[in-house]
């Protein structure tokens, strides 16, 4: 089982890579190669709005997208996780999903990812409501569901300002871990 877990804040050693590592941790004691992939890293420009992909599926544009499909392509299992920017998603996760609209189906050709892949989507605050924390994870799911991807499980962690609060706080830390570890249980019993 091939697993890709996206960081998609656009620090490649914060918190949300904090996250991220402690499930590819989990996953690979369990077998799961775990690649991971930080979108602040990788070069993508914005959606032009052109609506090329309604009539070829394929984006015009020639980027980091494409890479970032295949590598979608050929995982079982696809994790993404946001850190809160204002209520929402961070910018390179937004325009990484306005960047998959060839893969709409509300137009045809449309492209498609091959079936049978889950999803798993990760927030985390800094702030304590919550709410904001669910609504990023609803957006992600959202793009799952558009992608043909089953959400399969989903975790949220709030008060988490700096890489100092996560790794202070070992509560959070032991919850993340076990959500991790759960998940990987889960993915191979």
């Amino acid at each position: 089982m091939k697993a890709l877990l996206i960081n998609a804040s656009p620090k490649k050693n914060g918190n949300t890579a904090r996250l991220v590592g402690l499930v590819a941790d989990a996953f690979r004691q369990k077998g799961i190669q775990a690649e991971t992939l930080c979108l602040g890293e990788q070069s993508y420009s914005f959606c032009k709005g052109c609506r090329g992909c309604y009539k070829t599926a394929e984006c015009v544009q020639r980027d980091d997208m494409q890479k970032i499909l295949e590598q979608m392509a050929g995982a079982d299992v696809i994790l993404i996780a946001s850190p809160d920017y204002w209520g929402d998603v961070t910018g390179h996760l937004k325009v990484f999903i306005d960047r998959c609209t060839p893969y709409s189906k509300a137009h045809e050709p449309h492209a498609a990812l091959p079936g049978g892949k889950r999803g798993i989507s990760l927030a985390l605050s800094a702030g304590e409501d919550p709410r904001e924390c669910k609504a990023i994870l609803m957006k992600i799911d959202n793009l799952f569901r558009t992608l043909g991807i089953k959400p399969a499980a989903s975790f949220y962690t709030c008060g988490i300002l700096t890489e100092q609060d996560l790794e202070r706080d070992e509560g959070k830390l032991a919850e993340a871990a076990f959500f991790a570890s759960e998940i990987a249980k889960a993915l191979v019993p």
